[in-house]
C-alpha cells in the first residue's frame, strides 16, 4: 500500500470514528438515560455544562469538525484541532478522578485519543509534543478507567436479608477488630438478619478467618455462630493464600467502599431511612398549648462519636475489647 493510499485509509478511518463520537453525543443530548453506565457519575456529568451549554454539545461540534477535516482531506488541521481537544480531555480526565467517574465520558475519550493518532499518522510531525501529548492522555485515561472500575466493582455480603427492600442498614466489619465482635455479639439475632453484613480484612490472618465464617454461614449457622466458631482458625499457607485469592480480591473491594466513605475506621455503618432508636427519646409536653418539643436523644453523645479516641488508622487500639 503506497503512502498516498494508506493516508486515504487513514483519513477515511478517523472519518468513520468521527461519526460515531457525534452519534454518541447526540444520542447523550436525546435520551441520556438509556446510554449505559456503571457508576453513579454519569447523572452528574450529564448535569456539567460550560457557559449553560451541555458538554455533549462540545462533543458533537468537536467530532463534527474533525469529520469534516477527515472527508476533505486536511490532515494537519485535524492533527491541530484534535490536539487541542485531548489536552482538554486531559482537564476533563483529571476532573473525574478528584469526582466521580463516567463511563460515556471515557467512550469520548478513546475517540478522541484515536482521532488524534490517526491525524498524527495522516501528518506527521517530528516534534516531541504530540508524543507527550498522548502520554499525558493515556496516564489520565487509565486513572480514570481503573477508578471506573473499583467504583462499579459492588460490595460483597457475607450474609444479607433475601430481598435488597429487607436491608435496613450495611454494616463493614473486620473478625479481628474487638469492636465489630461486640457489634455481632450484642445484636438480637432478629435484628442481625436484617443487616447486610460486609466483611473487611485488617490483617491477612482475616482472610482464612472470613473463608470460615462462610462455610458456616452455608451450614446454617447465623452471623454471631460463625464469628465466634472462625476465631481459631489457623493463619494459611502459601498454597492456601492462592486458593482464597478470590476471596481477598472481594476483601479489597469492600475495603475500598469504606475508603470511599471517607473514614478507615470499623465498623463502618450505613443505615437507610431514620432509625427508630433515634426516635425512642422522650418526649415532653412544655407548657400551655405549645407543640411537643423535638424528640430528645439521651443517649446519643456526640463527644463519642467518631474514630476511636486512639486514632484514625486502622485497626484502631482496642485496649480491654474482647
Amino acid at each position: 500500500m503506497n503512502a498516498n493510499r494508506r493516508d486515504l485509509f487513514t483519513l477515511m478511518l478517523a472519518f468513520g470514528l468521527a461519526v460515531a463520537g457525534f452519534a454518541f453525543c447526540v444520542w447523550n443530548i436525546v435520551d441520556a438515560s438509556a446510554v449505559p453506565c456503571l457508576t453513579i457519575g454519569c447523572s452528574m456529568q450529564h448535569s456539567f455544562t460550560l457557559g449553560g451549554i451541555s458538554l455533549w454539545w462540545f462533543g458533537a461540534g468537536a467530532f463534527t469538525l474533525l469529520g469534516l477535516c477527515a472527508v476533505t482531506g486536511f490532515a494537519a488541521a485535524g492533527r491541530f484541532f484534535s490536539g487541542i481537544m485531548l489536552a482538554g480531555d486531559c482537564a476533563l480526565l483529571l476532573l473525574m478522578a478528584v469526582s466521580a467517574t463516567c463511563l460515556g465520558c471515557l467512550v469520548i475519550a478513546l475517540l478522541l485519543g484515536a482521532e488524534y493518532a490517526l491525524f498524527c499518522r495522516a501528518a506527521p510531525h517530528t516534534g516531541i509534543l504530540s508524543a507527550a501529548l498522548l502520554l499525558i492522555w493515556s496516564a489520565c485515561l487509565l486513572m480514570v478507567a481503573g477508578q471506573l472500575v473499583q467504583e462499579a466493582a459492588s460490595p460483597w455480603p457475607i450474609a444479607s436479608p433475601a430481598h435488597p427492600a429487607q436491608v435496613r442498614a450495611h454494616i463493614y466489619f473486620s473478625p479481628s477488630c474487638g469492636a465489630c465482635r461486640m457489634l455481632v455479639r450484642g445484636m438480637p439475632d432478629a435484628e442481625a438478619a436484617q443487616i447486610a453484613w460486609f466483611p473487611v480484612a485488617e490483617h491477612e490472618d482475616d482472610i482464612p478467618v472470613v473463608a470460615a465464617m462462610r462455610e458456616a454461614l452455608a451450614r446454617g449457622a447465623t452471623l454471631k455462630e460463625a464469628m465466634n466458631a472462625a476465631q481459631e482458625i489457623p493463619p494459611c499457607g502459601r498454597w492456601e493464600k492462592l486458593v482464597l485469592l478470590p476471596l481477598q480480591i472481594r476483601l479489597w473491594i469492600n475495603r475500598g467502599h469504606v475508603l470511599q466513605g471517607g473514614r478507615d475506621a470499623l465498623p463502618y455503618v450505613t443505615v437507610y431511612g431514620l432509625p427508630q432508636a433515634l426516635l425512642s427519646g422522650q418526649r415532653t409536653r412544655p407548657a400551655g398549648n405549645q407543640p411537643l418539643d423535638a424528640p430528645a436523644l439521651p443517649f446519643l453523645d456526640i463527644d463519642t462519636l467518631g474514630e476511636c479516641k486512639g486514632g484514625t488508622a486502622l485497626p484502631c487500639p482496642e485496649p480491654g475489647l474482647p
